[in-house]
C-alpha cells in the first residue's frame, strides 16, 4: 500500500482517511433516489426505458435528472423488455 501512495504521491494517512469516511448527505440522497428508481423500474415490470420512466417520475413530482435514471438503471444492469418494431405488422383475420 505504501508502495502505492508513493505512486500517487499522497500520503498513507490521506488515503486511509478517504478510504474510511462517512458519506455524506448528498451521496445518501442519490443512493435512496437509485434505489427508488430501481424499485419503480420494476414495479413496471421493466416496460419503460430510461426516457419514459423519467417522464413517469417527473409526473409524479420526484425531482430526478435524465441521467440520474439512466445511471440507476445500467448501475444494475437493467434494459427494458420492449422491443419496438416499425415493420408492418401482419393481420389477424
Amino acid at each position: 500500500m505504501r508502495w502505492l501512495c508513493y505512486r500517487l504521491q499522497m500520503s498513507v494517512s490521506g488515503f486511509y482517511d478517504y478510504f474510511h469516511r462517512k458519506a455524506t448527505e448528498g451521496q445518501k440522497k442519490r443512493k435512496k433516489t437509485a434505489a427508488y428508481i430501481v424499485m419503480q423500474f420494476k414495479r413496471l415490470k421493466g416496460r419503460m426505458g430510461y426516457r419514459k420512466l423519467y417522464r413517469y417520475l417527473i409526473n409524479r413530482d420526484v425531482m430526478v435528472s435524465l441521467s440520474q435514471v439512466r445511471q440507476a438503471l445500467c448501475r444494475v444492469g437493467l434494459k427494458t423488455k420492449v422491443v419496438t418494431y416499425y415493420g408492418v405488422q401482419p393481420r389477424y383475420v
